[in-house]
């Protein structure tokens, strides 16, 4: 299995396989999405993961060259915005303009490029705990 080292579209997708009971029997890690593509085409590897918005962005041409096996659509995905521990005096301002982000034109405009809906407060990282420990197949 080709995908790139260190990002979540690759643990979304062991945790998704993981969740129907498949093992992956070993990674073939990749610089880039692009080297992953390439890994495929040379006939490297079976399989990879691919970052959804990287396959669309990819010509019709490209994509002919490969078939989609699975698409996921598990919402498990999220995005976070951290404060580094020195700027703590910032976090609840920082906090409200993102938590109202969504509520003006602009902030509206920019979360739609950024393909979010908007931003939500958590306190419980408990939910996603079990997608960021999940342990990577060397």
């Amino acid at each position: 299995m080709a995908a790139v080292d260190s990002q979540f579209a690759t643990y979304l997708g062991l945790y998704v396989l993981q969740e129907q009971g498949i093992r992956v029997a070993g990674m073939a890690w990749q610089p880039s999405w692009l080297q992953v593509i390439r890994a495929i085409m040379k006939g490297d590897v079976q399989y990879g993961f691919l970052y959804q918005d990287f396959y669309a962005s990819l010509n019709a041409l490209s994509r002919e060259q490969f078939h989609v096996i699975h698409e996921s659509h598990t919402r498990y995905a999220t995005h976070m915005m951290l404060i580094h521990p020195e700027r703590e005096a910032w976090q609840e301002p920082v906090r409200q303009v993102l938590a109202s982000m969504h509520e003006d034109r602009e902030g509206a405009a920019l979360l739609e490029t950024l393909r979010l809906r908007r931003w939500v407060p958590i306190e419980d990282l408990g939910p996603i705990e079990p997608i960021v420990t999940l342990p990577v197949p060397s």
